[in-house]
């Protein structure tokens, strides 16, 4: 999620060679780390079933501040199953709600 939106030369300073493959699910190149940030900022949260585990499932959603950019993530680890995709709403809006949210105007209620 962080090497997703972070700075653009961010994915430039990747090492060249292979990452540590956990599973056949790993992201372990920097093509496929690169390919998997871009579907993550198109897609808008992580969704990574049996990338370090096979057995477990992370997804992990932007925590924007002030500004919209991102600041945060907010992650969970869960046991990668099936019915484990109806955790991705509740972590995006997790996230939501504990990003920047401008103050009420005066008089609101």
């Amino acid at each position: 999620m962080l090497l997703a939106h972070g700075a653009a030369d961010l994915e430039e300073r990747l090492p060249a060679g292979p990452l540590t493959a956990y599973t056949p699910a790993t992201p372990a190149t920097p093509t496929r780390l690169r390919a998997t940030s871009a579907e993550v900022r198109q897609r808008g949260y992580a969704y990574c079933p049996g990338c370090v585990r096979k057995e477990a499932l992370g997804v992990a959603a932007p925590v924007r501040g002030a500004d919209g950019q991102v600041v945060a993530a907010l992650s969970v680890v869960i046991p990668n199953g099936a019915g484990a995709q109806a955790v991705v709403p509740v972590v995006r809006a997790a996230a939501v709600e504990h990003g920047f949210a401008p103050p009420s105007s005066p008089g609101a209620s």
